[in-house]
């Protein structure tokens, strides 16, 4: 396929499995292929009077063994699997983003 997208999955689980799901996706894509990942980012350093929902977001999904992620831990993740970052959409949605990533290039 051209594009794939994983919304809202990978902030279900802690980094290793994300780079599990993120390898197993990285194996069928092409060398134009694109992964979209739309994910809540928690900004860094902590914003002072900013919006607290992703951070609410984060002690929740503690219970489930998630994790919101910071940008710096996405682009470690997808370094991992061989993915570079191209751009980050940004939405209305507050903290969620849209990542778009591709296979890193030689």
């Amino acid at each position: 396929a051209h594009v794939y997208f994983l919304r809202r999955i990978l902030h279900d689980f802690y980094n290793p499995v994300c780079v599990k799901i993120l390898a197993n996706t990285v194996s069928a894509m092409g060398p134009d292929s694109r992964l979209i990942v739309c994910d809540m980012v928690i900004p860094q350093p902590v914003e002072v009077g900013g919006n607290a929902h992703p951070y609410w977001m984060d002690f929740s999904l503690m219970l489930i063994s998630g994790k919101e992620k910071t940008l710096k831990e996405f682009e470690g993740m997808f370094e991992e699997v061989g993915l570079e970052l191209v751009k980050v959409w940004p939405s209305e949605l507050g903290a969620t983003v849209m990542l778009e990533t591709r296979l890193k290039r030689a």
